[in-house]
C-alpha cells in the first residue's frame, strides 16, 4: 500500500460543503454545549469521545462512544501523526457504528494546543473517509462540565456499520503535488510566527524556514484561550488577510506533523466555506437553450421550445475523451448542469457511473426538479453526490407565474419527487431558490415546504447576473433567509463569488452554434 512521509491538508469544498440538519436546529461545524444538551436524545447524533480511556472511564456525556485520538493517526518514519492505513481506519470506522451520513459530534479535551487539534484532526480524518458531517463540540468536556450537564460512567458500545468508505483523495497532497503547485497554489504555513520565520528551530524539521511564497497562519489564532474556537468575523478577517479571496486557487495547508494544520483546514474549510473548484460538464450543449422551463429570471435568455422528452444529445465518447486529455488541474466536483435542464439528456445516470470510474472527483447535478416525479430520473440523479434542486414557488399558481413550466408539469407532482428523491438519497441534497419580487410575498409558504423536505442545504439567491427581472437587496434577502430558521441556509450575498473559466472554449462554443 503507497504511503507518503510527508502529507498535507487541502481544502477542496465547493463553496458551502455544509454540514446537514437535525430535528429541531442546525448542526453546524461548531456545536454548543446548549444545542448538543437539547438534542443528547436524538438518535441522529452520535457523539464521539476521543480523550484517553481513563478520562471517558472517569465520566463522560451520557451516550458518547469511547474511541481515542490515537485510533485515528499511526507513527511513521518518526512522523507521529500520520494516516493509518485504509483497512485499519475502514476498521475502526465501521466498528464505531459510524456511516457516511452519520452526524458526528466529536468531544475532546481543551487544556492544551495540541488537544485542540485533536478533533479537527479527527473531523479532517473523518472527512477523509467519506463522513460528511463531522462537527465539534465547542470547549470541549470541559464546557459541558462547567454546565453542570449531565455525565455518566456507564461504557457505550454502538452496533457495527457497513459502510465502505469512500475515499477522499482530494483532501491529501504528498511533497511532489506541492511542488508542483508553487507559485499557483496558497500555501498557508500554520507553524509559530518563529519556526516560519526561522528564528527558532523546529525540532521536527532539519532545517529553518518555510516553503518559499508560503503564508502564515499559526495553528493557534484558530481557539481562543478559554478552548473554544474563535469567532467566524475574527477568522474571517484573519484568512482574508493571509489567503484573500482564494476563489479561483487551491489552497494547502502544511504543519510540521500532521495535526496543527487541521486547525486552519477546519477554520478555512468547514467554518468559513472557502470555496474549490468545479469542472462543469455539458450534456446538451446545443445552440438552442434545452429546457422543460422558460423561467422569467433564466440569464440564458427564452426557451424557445420547451420539452419533457428526453434525448441523447452528446455522445457519452466525446465527454470522456475531453476529460481524459484535461492537464493536471485541481477540481474539486464535477458538476452537471449547461445549457438547459441536465436530465433532459438520457444519458445522464451512464455518464456519471463512466466518469466515476475515470475520475475521482465527486459529482454534483443541478436540476430544476422538472422531471424529479420520474422514476428512472430519480434512480440517476441518485449516482451523484451533490443535487442541487431548483424550488422557486410554493403552488401551481405561483410555479407558472416565475418558471413558466411545459405544458403538463405539475407543481404537486415535482414536490412529491424531490420528497420521495430526499427519502433515498445516499449524497447531499440542496435547495437552490431564487427570490425576487414576483414571489418574494410567497416566502414564507417556500420555507414551510422546505422544512418539511428537510434537505441538507438552502442556497436562497436572487437573480445577480443579467436577465429580464430586478434582484432584492441584501437586506431584503438576509429577512427571507430567517424565515428558513432551523435550516442550514445561506443566501447568494453570503457566498464567495465563483470564478468561471472555460477549458475547450472552441469546441463548447462550436456546439452551442457560436462559430
Amino acid at each position: 500500500m503507497k504511503r507518503h512521509i510527508i502529507w498535507f491538508f487541502v481544502i477542496v469544498f465547493i463553496i458551502t460543503e455544509s454540514v446537514a440538519t437535525c430535528m429541531d436546529d442546525t448542526i453546524g461545524p461548531v456545536v454548543s454545549t446548549e444545542w448538543l444538551q437539547k438534542n443528547l436524545d436524538n438518535p441522529s447524533v452520535f457523539v464521539l469521545d476521543i480523550r484517553k480511556v481513563e478520562d471517558y472511564k472517569e465520566g463522560h456525556i451520557p451516550g458518547a462512544l469511547s474511541l481515542t485520538y490515537a485510533a485515528w493517526r499511526t507513527m511513521e518514519n518518526n512522523l507521529s501523526c500520520q494516516l493509518p492505513y485504509k483497512d485499519e481506519l475502514s476498521d475502526t470506522i465501521c466498528s464505531s457504528g459510524i456511516n457516511a451520513d452519520t452526524y458526528m459530534v466529536i468531544v475532546g479535551n481543551t487544556d492544551t494546543e495540541r488537544q485542540l487539534t485533536n478533533a479537527t484532526r479527527v473531523a479532517w480524518t473523518l472527512k477523509y473517509a467519506g463522513v460528511k458531517r463531522p462537527a465539534i463540540l465547542d470547549g470541549g468536556y470541559k464546557k459541558w462540565l462547567s454546565k453542570n450537564y449531565p455525565v455518566t460512567t456507564d461504557w457505550v458500545k454502538r452496533p457495527k456499520s457497513n459502510y465502505k468508505c469512500k475515499w477522499n483523495e482530494n483532501v491529501i497532497a504528498n511533497k511532489e503535488h506541492v511542488r508542483a503547485r508553487l507559485g499557483t497554489a496558497v500555501i498557508v504555513d500554520t507553524r509559530p510566527e518563529r519556526l516560519y520565520k526561522g528564528e527558532a528551530s523546529d525540532p521536527m524539521l532539519k532545517r529553518k524556514g518555510h516553503i518559499p511564497g508560503a503564508v502564515n497562519l499559526p495553528y493557534s489564532l484558530v481557539f481562543k484561550k478559554d478552548g473554544t474556537f474563535e469567532n467566524t468575523e475574527k477568522l474571517k478577517s484573519l484568512a482574508s488577510k493571509a489567503v484573500g479571496d482564494a476563489r479561483n486557487r487551491e489552497i494547502i495547508v502544511l504543519c510540521c506533523n500532521g495535526q496543527f494544520a487541521s486547525s486552519w483546514w477546519f477554520a478555512l474549510s468547514e467554518m468559513l466555506c472557502y470555496v474549490g473548484s468545479s469542472l462543469g460538464v455539458d450534456l446538451l450543449s446545443q445552440k438552442e437553450k434545452i429546457c422543460s422551463f422558460d423561467c422569467i429570471y433564466c440569464q440564458l435568455g427564452k426557451t424557445k421550445k420547451p420539452t419533457i422528452t428526453r434525448h441523447l444529445y452528446i455522445p457519452q465518447g466525446e465527454i470522456l475523451k475531453e476529460l481524459s486529455a484535461l492537464s493536471d488541474i485541481p477540481i474539486d466536483y464535477i458538476t452537471f448542469s449547461g445549457r438547459g435542464e441536465p436530465t433532459l439528456a438520457k444519458n445522464l445516470g451512464s455518464m456519471i457511473n463512466a466518469i466515476k470510474k475515470l475520475r475521482r472527483e465527486s459529482i454534483a447535478v443541478i436540476t430544476n426538479s422538472s422531471l424529479m416525479n420520474r422514476q428512472d430520473v430519480r434512480d440517476e440523479l441518485s449516482y451523484a453526490d451533490f443535487v442541487i434542486a431548483k424550488l422557486d414557488a410554493s403552488s401551481q399558481g405561483s410555479f407558472v407565474l416565475v418558471n413558466r413550466p411545459f405544458q403538463g408539469i405539475e407543481f404537486d407532482a415535482i414536490l412529491e419527487g424531490i420528497k420521495e428523491f430526499k427519502r433515498h438519497f445516499q449524497g447531499k441534497l440542496a435547495l437552490q431558490i431564487m427570490f425576487m419580487k414576483e414571489n418574494v410575498q410567497y416566502a414564507g409558504e417556500i420555507a414551510c415546504i422546505a422544512k418539511d423536505i428537510r434537505p441538507d442545504e438552502i442556497q436562497i439567491n436572487t437573480p445577480l447576473r443579467p436577465c429580464g427581472v430586478e434582484p432584492l437587496g441584501r437586506e431584503e434577502l438576509s429577512k427571507i433567509k430567517d424565515l428558513f430558521g432551523g435550516l442550514n441556509a445561506i443566501s447568494v450575498y453570503e457566498s464567495r463569488k465563483r470564478y468561471v473559466k472555460p477549458i475547450s472554449d472552441g469546441d463548447t462554443l462550436k456546439r452551442r452554434g457560436k462559430v
